[in-house]
């Protein structure tokens, strides 16, 4: 655990290496988004960037809520709804792009990843210092990893 800030993705580390690298992951996609949604980048590059983004905000939220579950984490279904608002987005984001209704621009993908960096600060922290106080009751290494049956909290997720 190392709670870094990274200038670089405008974030404060959480204290939790893999979240943290994850966070760090969605934050490049973001940025790519960005990039192409200033450029006069094909649609197929916009689609991409954004599809891409996807994933990866569904690979991080798989993972976290796995942990989440494993550690049983009180507020677990609060946290699970916010990471489903923030899917559905992404994913209505897609559909209206591929429909013709929206284009893909420097505004929508700000607003998306403010939000993000928000659900980060605020409602992750939260998380990361209940599953400090978990590492100190059972003690260094002794609790799970999230690979466990928290991975079938996503299960709604892997249609898309």
């Amino acid at each position: 655990m190392h709670g870094i800030r990274d200038p670089a993705l405008g974030l404060e580390g959480t204290g939790e290496d893999e979240i943290d690298r994850q966070h760090g992951e969605v934050m490049r996609r973001f940025d790519e988004l960005f990039s192409v949604s200033h450029s006069a980048a094909s649609r197929p590059i916009k689609r991409k960037c954004v599809q891409d983004l996807l994933d990866a905000v569904i690979y991080h939220f798989c993972f976290e809520e796995g942990l989440m579950v494993d550690l049983g984490f009180p507020y677990h279904g609060q946290h699970s709804q916010q990471h489903n608002a923030m899917v559905e987005q992404l994913i209505m984001l897609i559909d209206e792009f591929d429909r013709g209704f929206v284009e893909i621009g420097p505004r929508t993908v700000s607003s998306l990843r403010d939000g993000f960096k928000v659900h980060i600060d605020i409602y992750d922290r939260e998380f990361i210092q209940f599953q400090a106080r978990a590492d100190q009751l059972v003690g260094a290494g002794g609790r799970p990893t999230g690979t466990g049956a928290g991975w079938g909290a996503c299960a709604s997720w892997d249609s898309v």
